[in-house]
């Protein structure tokens, strides 16, 4: 009896197992069918003259993907009220190509939808509607929205490690794009742990040759990038490059990010002929790709405009940035990110071709655009501030530019720390005011600080160089003679082997480190040393820059 018995509850709970996997089947076959024919004859049929046609209109044979997007969309509505599900199902996959085109908004719209339809009938301990949450985050993102997406990715994460664990690869992705949000917000110790965590566990779950793997390499060397950490980004650059390129080829989106990340790196180090080529072909790649409205199109239209900027080919420059900038006040808005990067180095193109006046009001205004949306505690308003003080400056306008420098060196110290690049750019710019001034004892622990900060983080490029010859200025004008000399040489040395590097805009510090020498020698009481040193001055005249 008791076999019999064992057997019976056998048979049963297979009968219920296939009655259940039927009702499960149909189900899915019904969805199937539901999906199929919306794909059919809501989306593909867009392209028929039939479809198309009407007594106002007529068929149009190029119809455009974005156009479908938007038919499909709007035929949605009342189409599966009694398959809530899978209509999220769809509107969330509409909104994944809306993102493809960058069309940002247009893809909130469908997945915001498809996360109220998950949320409400599944809650949010469903991978489906995390899906649909994490997709959310990545459009705020996009779009700029950085304390939304971080939000969003916070409230994903916390759900993926309940529901599928901290090593599954949507929880470790999710750490990924939290990790770039923090990034975004100027929020670098958050980033840093959650990027490496996240890239350990890619590597162990999916193997380095992913493109999940990838992603979260070139992100973490993004991070180095922002931190002026250039020799720990590089390795990570090219090896997540290399991944891309044989997973994905050359023109899909996740190479040409990577090689776009790879030249801003080189035109960080002031390899500008290492970034150049690499620039123009993303940009090449990208417009024929993409499209020349696409967001990732505008940032290489950008990328490419500040090196010739740099370079001094400022007729190339403004052609490229007055073109993306249009497009971006259209497309994105003035308050996105990417605008708002875009009148910031429109406006340092001004201020390299000495028109000052234009340059002081975008900054300006920039300024006052990026204090409202990113808040004052943020890295980016600090950067247009380090800009209007290299204005002010250039302008004479002493007081004031040491006044913004100042308060840019505290909000440094406090977000950066002492030891980022930009911290002692900063110091530097600082120490230069102050030499200009010839406040020359205020200048020297300021840009003794700043030369200890370029050694302790081994940077050893020009602008270490002309901090040597300030500091020399700073204790000629003490009459420190004796300890000024070898400053002065060794900063003038340094900055005509490095001229190349050097913007173009700011070549005129070779000469003027020049006559500082010979300023230290009249003033020492050296004659024949300034008879020899005036008889080398050779090329530009000094220039006030």
């Amino acid at each position: 009896m008791a076999a019999v018995a064992v057997v019976f509850l056998v048979l049963v709970g297979a009968v219920v197992v296939s009655m259940r996997e039927a009702r499960r089947a149909d189900s899915e076959a019904a969805a199937a069918k539901a999906v199929n024919e919306f794909l059919r004859n809501d989306l593909l049929a867009q392209a028929g003259a039939s479809t198309q046609s009407g007594p106002y209109t007529k068929p149009d044979p190029d119809l455009k993907v974005r156009t479908a997007l938007e038919r499909a969309s709007a035929r949605i509505q009342g189409k599966f009220e009694k398959q809530p599900l899978l209509e999220a199902s769809i509107r969330h996959t509409i909104g994944d190509a809306y993102r493809d085109l960058g069309l940002y908004p247009e893809a909130q719209r469908e997945v915001e939808r498809a996360v109220e339809l998950r949320r409400r009938l599944r809650g949010e301990q469903d991978r489906d509607t995390l899906q649909s949450m994490y997709g959310a985050g990545e459009l705020y993102f996009n779009q700029g929205k950085y304390a939304q997406a971080e939000a969003t990715f916070r409230r994903t994460l916390e759900n993926q490690r309940r529901l599928l664990g901290a090593g599954h690869p949507d929880t470790l992705n999710t750490m990924t794009y939290l990790a770039s949000a923090y990034r975004r917000l100027g929020k670098y110790t958050d980033a840093e742990p959650l990027l490496k965590n996240a890239l350990e566990g890619q590597k162990r779950v999916l193997g380095e040759k992913h493109t999940d793997t990838a992603a979260t390499m070139n992100g973490l060397g993004f991070l180095y990038l922002m931190e002026g950490r250039y020799a720990q980004a590089e390795p990570l650059y090219t090896r997540s490059l290399e991944i891309f390129r044989e997973l994905n080829g050359e023109e899909h989106p996740n190479t040409l990010t990577a090689m776009n990340n790879l030249a801003a790196l080189y035109w960080h180090e002031d390899k500008r002929d290492q970034a150049a080529p690499l620039y123009i072909r993303v940009l090449e790649t990208k417009r024929r790709v993409l499209g020349d409205e696409h967001p990732d199109t505008l940032v290489g239209m950008s990328n490419l405009a500040a090196l010739y900027r740099d370079d001094g080919k400022y007729t190339q420059a403004e052609a490229l940035f007055t073109t993306s900038q249009a497009v971006r006040l259209r497309t994105l808005g003035e308050d996105h990110p990417l605008t708002l990067d875009g009148v910031q180095i429109l406006a340092q193109l001004y201020r390299s071709e000495g028109r000052y006046s234009e340059a002081k009001a975008l900054f300006t205004r920039n300024l006052a655009s990026r204090r409202r949306v990113q808040g004052q505690e943020h890295p980016g308003p600090v950067n247009v501030m380090y800009d209007l003080a290299e204005l002010s400056r250039l302008e004479r306008e002493y007081a004031r530019a040491e006044q913004l420098c100042s308060a840019v060196v505290d909000f440094r110290r406090r977000l950066l720390g002492s030891q980022h690049r930009d911290t002692i750019n900063a110091l530097a710019l600082l120490g230069r005011i102050r030499v200009e001034e010839q406040k020359y004892a205020a200048a020297e622990p300021v840009l003794r600080e700043a030369l200890t900060g370029f050694d302790k983080a081994s940077i050893n490029d020009w602008r270490r160089n002309l901090a040597q010859s300030l500091l020399g200025a700073s204790l000629a004008g003490q009459k420190n003679y004796a300890e000024a000399e070898p400053l002065l040489l060794a900063g003038y040395r340094g900055l005509l082997e490095r001229e190349a590097a050097i913007y173009a805009d700011t070549r005129s510090v070779i000469p003027q480190a020049r006559e500082r020498i010979v300023r230290l020698y009249v003033d020492w009481g050296k004659p024949q040393e300034v008879v020899a040193w005036r008889t080398k001055q050779q090329g530009k005249p000094n220039q006030r820059q």
